[in-house]
């Protein structure tokens, strides 16, 4: 299963993503922006669903849920350039994913990934091809942002007890 998600001009060269293990080389995916990449999932502390009507349906009918947006605090020194790299060659990477629950590595196609700067956050807007990877897109982040929340609140309340 094949999935092209963009051809990204990043440092002079173009950078095409595929599903996992079927990812084209690229010089612009070494192993520091694969690690970044495999560590967005950890740092997405917010989710909500993408609802749009598939460009195939033209009756009218509910939006259906076709990827999420997931919103991640802004590191020092990151842009929402290296950010979106990472995140195209982490969904583009053969390995192993690092969580089960990663939303960057769904059965299905990606369409896309989009990064936009939000004030002290980055918002990561990836749609599916079809309903179904749409779906697994928007659950895994939900679930992934509530782990992270879960995290936050037992810091919180270990703090707390001290």
């Amino acid at each position: 299963m094949k999935l092209v998600i963009a051809a990204l001009a990043l440092v002079g060269s173009a950078l095409l993503v595929g599903a996992p293990g079927a990812a084209f080389a690229s010089p612009a995916c070494t192993p520091e922006v694969l690690e970044d990449g495999s560590l967005i999932y950890a740092q997405v502390y917010e989710a909500k669903p993408i609802k749009k009507k598939p460009p195939h349906i033209k009756a009218i009918l509910p939006k259906l849920t076709m990827g999420a947006k997931m919103y991640v605090y802004a590191e020092k020194g990151m842009t929402s350039e290296y950010l979106r790299r990472a995140a195209l060659c982490h969904a583009a990477s053969d390995s192993p994913p690092a969580h089960s629950l990663d939303p960057l590595r769904v059965d299905g196609e990606i369409r896309s990934i989009r990064v936009l700067s939000a004030g002290s956050a980055f918002v990561i807007s990836v749609l599916g091809d079809d309903r179904a990877t749409g779906r697994a897109i928007w659950e895994r982040a939900k679930a992934v942002a509530s782990e992270v929340d879960a995290d936050y609140a037992k810091r919180q309340q270990a703090d707390q007890d001290l």
